[in-house]
């Protein structure tokens, strides 16, 4: 059975042989979303405004794929190591956001810290696994 893929217009072939989102199985894997806006630019604004944008991007890359907020059945989030952040208070700092932005989601989750992301100004990264009908 072959894999679904799915794009936003301006990440499309960003990475190639990579993709935003693959459907299979009646399961759908995010790849891993940042606070990149559509003009691949980091937005400003600190952890807050980087995991508002994610989880954003999240959003949309589930409506391509036919998905939303209560589809979610995974979060692994990956907060850079920075000096002063607990897993805990940035986690705490995310739940509210992920209420609002993901409404009535109920993931199971995991967080850690890395040492660094994929551009040195990011702060979170969010990586999803969604259920399909």
């Amino acid at each position: 059975m072959p894999h679904e893929v799915f794009d936003p217009e301006h990440v499309r072939d960003m990475v190639p042989g990579f993709h935003s989102a693959v459907k299979s199985r009646g399961m759908i894997f995010l790849a891993g979303q940042v606070g990149l806006n559509e003009k691949l630019e980091v937005v400003e604004g600190g952890l807050e405004a980087q995991t508002r944008q994610a989880l954003l991007n999240i959003r949309e890359v589930l409506e391509l794929a036919g998905a939303g907020p209560d589809d979610l059945a995974q979060f692994m989030i990956f907060y850079k190591d920075v000096e002063g952040l607990s897993i805990a208070e940035a986690v705490s700092g995310l739940v509210p956001l992920k209420n609002k932005i993901l409404p009535g989601s109920g993931p199971v989750g995991f967080a850690c810290s890395v040492k660094e992301l994929l551009f040195p100004e990011l702060l979170i990264e969010i990586q999803v696994i969604a259920t399909s009908a």
